[in-house]
């Protein structure tokens, strides 16, 4: 009877042992199976954060511990992100639409064929979105260049009514022709008021926020003028000359650059503040910039 109890004891014990065997084992099987299966995202994950701390070469190396076809794009987006860095600063200084557009197909690509990895797929799906909204706003603003330029016109308006002809006289206008101009700048504005509001950071382009600020208030002059010729009882047809000389002038500013501009020398303005949407364009890609 003493055998057998021992016996059962011993038996009993065993299974204890192995039950407590199967109980530690079964977590260390389920993290390695979670491990096995989310293996290829927490490298990529963690080649992400080296790429984003400046960390390069240790990105690529452990990139290569994924294998295969996710191996090969997360390199392809390491590559992709030390181009950018690498040439941040210069198309900061000197905006290349080429190497904009280069970059964003780059992305674009990438961004399709990896759609399927989830960690990698959202990075550069955000890179390729950034990408095109640079290319999709500077399109927007070449698309509107001319109208640009034909709406800075405004400010030499008044100089244009009070310049001689070859005649001597000075042109004659109506009251409707000069309302048709001025709703017309008045519209351009607006669209470009418009655009600067797209435009990440675009109110800190100062030649830009000037513009807008300075076409609406000398649409507002010309129409104060317009409506007291209406007060004199001229009609909006009658065909009017102001008599006299004028000439209205515009204060130079200082640009980003330093140098001085007006808004009626409008070519050059003009000029110098599509560079500076250029860089504010530029800088939200600032985010991906982690230095040299």
């Amino acid at each position: 009877m003493l055998g057998s109890a021992r016996q059962k004891d011993s038996s009993g014990g065993r299974r204890k042992a192995m039950i407590a065997a199967v109980c530690v084992g079964v977590p260390a099987i389920i993290l390695l199976v979670l491990f096995l299966v989310f293996r290829n995202s927490l490298i990529t994950g963690y080649a992400l954060r080296c790429i984003n701390k400046n960390d390069y070469g240790t990105a690529r190396a452990i990139s290569s511990l994924i294998g295969g076809e996710s191996s090969e794009m997360l390199g392809e987006y390491i590559g992709l992100r030390m181009e950018i860095n690498r040439e941040y600063p210069e198309m900061l200084a000197s905006f290349d639409l080429d190497k904009i557009q280069s970059l964003q197909k780059r992305a674009r690509t990438l961004a399709d064929d990896s759609a399927d990895y989830r960690a990698l797929g959202n990075e550069v799906k955000s890179l390729s979105d950034r990408l095109s909204g640079i290319c999709r706003l500077i399109k927007e603003y070449e698309n509107m260049r001319a109208d640009v330029l034909d709406m800075m016109d405004v400010f030499a308006e008044i100089n244009r009514l009070y310049t001689p002809d070859e005649s001597g006289k000075n042109p004659s206008f109506t009251i409707g022709e000069e309302f048709s101009r001025v709703l017309t700048w008045e519209e351009n504005c607006r669209i470009l008021s418009e655009f600067s509001s797209s435009v990440s950071g675009g109110e800190s382009i100062y030649l830009l926020s000037y513009l807008v600020s300075e076409t609406y208030s000398e649409c507002e002059e010309i129409r104060n003028q317009l409506e007291e010729l209406r007060g004199k009882g001229y009609g909006d047809d009658d065909p009017i000359r102001v008599s006299g000389s004028g000439h209205k002038s515009f204060p130079d500013i200082t640009g980003s650059s330093g140098v001085s501009l007006s808004v009626d020398r409008k070519e050059e303005y003009e000029r110098y503040m599509y560079e500076g949407i250029c860089r504010a364009l530029t800088r939200s890609l600032s985010e991906y910039y982690t230095g040299i």
